[in-house]
């Protein structure tokens, strides 16, 4: 997360000559206090006494965080990529994307794992508590993706926008057992060969080998 962290910040830096008002915008952008106050509410609403349901329900949280909230703001960057524009920001989102997938698959086993273990718990109130957190997550980061991008991306709407998270809320449905609820086909697959790290084809910006080796990527490169 510390990388990810240096790594917004050197794009932010590259782009802004006034970069303490995008640090400031957490506290000054309405529609990103929305969402992170949303974030920030579920974990605040799971503190205090630990229980076990506590706990799963603390697991789909962390499920939307690494699965759903980043992917707008990700497809924009690969959207910018795939027409030339800030290649060496979107190799780097690229890098950040999969780190973010590794998390998730944890969180889904996870899940997993504690519904083998623990079946009672996985009641149909609580499918009810975790579909409407997804639904939740689903409006605020589609609004979030239309509001960013504000129609001026090509070929990236909000419909295509709100499409794409509702593809992928179905798919971190699946992951974990339960039915989609919105039953979409993937409406920009070429985004997921953005995200590849697994085979040695080079990437679709600078033909370089992006399979992920330590120490392969520096900073200077941006």
């Amino acid at each position: 997360e510390a990388n990810h962290s240096k790594s917004y910040a050197v794009m932010v830096e590259s782009i802004s000559d006034n970069t303490d008002k995008i640090y400031d915008m957490w506290k000054t952008d309405a529609k990103l206090r929305e969402k992170n106050n949303f974030i920030a509410g579920v974990y605040k609403d799971l503190s205090g006494d630990i229980t076990d349901e506590k706990i799963v329900l603390a697991m789909f949280a962390n499920q939307l965080l690494e699965g759903i909230y980043f992917y707008a703001g990700f497809a924009a960057m690969y959207a910018l990529g795939k027409s030339g524009k800030m290649l060496g920001s979107s190799q780097m989102i690229r890098f950040i994307q999969r780190d973010e997938v590794t998390h998730l698959l944890m969180f889904q086993n996870l899940i997993n794992s504690t519904k083998k273990e623990r079946p009672e718990l996985f009641t149909s109130e609580l499918e009810e508590t975790v579909k409407d957190m997804f639904r939740k997550a689903v409006d605020l980061e589609a609004s979030w993706g239309e509001y960013i991008t504000q129609g001026q991306i090509l070929g990236f709407t909000a419909k295509i926008i709100r499409q794409y998270i509702e593809y992928l809320a179905d798919q971190r449905l699946e992951a974990v057992g339960y039915k989609p609820m919105y039953n979409v086909k993937h409406p920009i697959p070429w985004v997921d060969g953005y995200a590849s790290f697994n085979d040695q084809r080079t990437n679709f910006f600078e033909g370089n080998v992006v399979n992920y080796s330590k120490g392969s990527l520096d900073f200077d490169d941006f």
